[in-house]
């Protein structure tokens, strides 16, 4: 007799929307885990019934892609970085403020344009420049939320590994996300934004000089350390000068 995970997983590669593969395997993984298959039952969180729901039922048409959203910009761009010495590239988060919504989907914490803390999710984008030209070309750009259970910030992360948190479920919960893989904060998804452009960028003129522009917030030494390593030309809006780090 066939299990249920081995009927149904062939059947999931064929569908082309990674994220609706991904949501579909963890409700198979649910449902045998449970062993039912009342979704009602199977989600304590009700904004995640009501997607799965959605899902199911094809009213949930629009799934974006974000990776391959952001290989199709960085194709698109190829024209632009042909013939040109130094790019400037400037990197900075933004916002989507959400502060009226509540039950939205890993909902997490923002900083609105009164300096006060909302509902909203944060973007992390990148762009190119060209001064001369008087022109901007869109990069990339990574959605996220500090507030899905798999975003440990750099406070939490610290506490975690000395010990100081102490809801049991919350370590556990850490402590899987770190062995799948799953873990992230806003520094990894900076680096690997970075890192991606970069490997483009390189891969169209290996002798391009390339000027990363970061906001004050994101002087790290860590990150004076990746821009080392990918021979770029880092400036950061609390420096004053432009430095080779």
């Amino acid at each position: 007799m066939c299990k249920l995970k081995q009927y149904l997983l062939p059947l999931l590669a064929r569908l082309a929307q990674k994220q609706v593969r991904d949501n579909l395997k963890k409700l198979i993984d649910k449902m045998v885990a449970k062993g039912g298959s009342n979704l009602y039952s199977l989600y304590e969180n009700k904004s995640e019934y009501v997607n799965v729901c959605r899902m199911l039922s094809g009213d949930l048409k629009t799934v974006v892609d974000t990776d391959k959203l952001n290989i199709s910009l960085l194709q698109n761009a190829i024209p632009f970085f042909k013939g040109k010495k130094v790019v400037s590239i400037v990197h900075d988060c933004s916002p989507i403020r959400k502060p009226d919504s509540r039950v939205l989907d890993g909902l997490g914490k923002v900083q609105s344009l009164d300096n006060t803390v909302v509902n909203g999710y944060n973007t992390f984008a990148t762009i190119a420049v060209d001064v001369g030209g008087r022109e901007v070309r869109l990069l990339a750009c990574t959605p996220f939320s500090n507030g899905v259970d798999s975003y440990v910030s750099k406070e939490e992360r610290k506490a975690y590994e000395t010990g100081q948190i102490k809801d049991p479920q919350r370590r556990a919960a850490i402590a899987a996300y770190d062995a799948s893989g799953e873990s992230h904060h806003q520094k990894d998804i900076v680096f690997a934004q970075v890192r991606l452009v970069s490997a483009h960028i390189k891969s169209i003129d290996p002798d391009i000089s390339v000027v990363d522009i970061f906001d004050r917030g994101f002087d790290d030494v860590e990150l004076f350390e990746l821009e080392t390593a990918l021979q770029h030309l880092c400036q950061n809006k609390g420096c004053a000068n432009m430095k080779k780090h």
